[in-house]
């Protein structure tokens, strides 16, 4: 009988231990994913900076756009029939 309780207790840790592990993995991936922030959630449409590849690899890069840049764009599109309000969201 001895060696049947360590048998049963040895599964019952590994399965628990491996159910922990997965939860861990899965709560970290859900954590990661992208997601819009707060700020931007409200709006129809989101324009965002022109963006290229590091030819080494890698994440992309945004170039950001300079003041003149992002004044033209916010009168553009505030020309744009049914925009009501272009607004520049800057966050540096």
């Amino acid at each position: 009988m001895r060696h049947r309780w360590a048998g049963f207790l040895g599964t019952f840790a590994v399965l628990l231990l491996g159910v922990a592990v997965i939860s861990g993995s899965l709560t970290l991936w859900a954590a990661a994913q992208p997601r819009v922030p707060d700020a931007l959630a409200a709006t129809d449409a989101v324009v965002a900076s022109p963006s290229f590849d590091p030819v080494d690899g890698g994440f992309p890069v945004y170039r950001p756009w300079s003041p003149d840049e992002v004044s033209s764009l916010v009168a553009d599109l505030g020309a744009t029939p049914g925009v009501l309000a272009a607004v520049p969201f800057r966050t540096f």
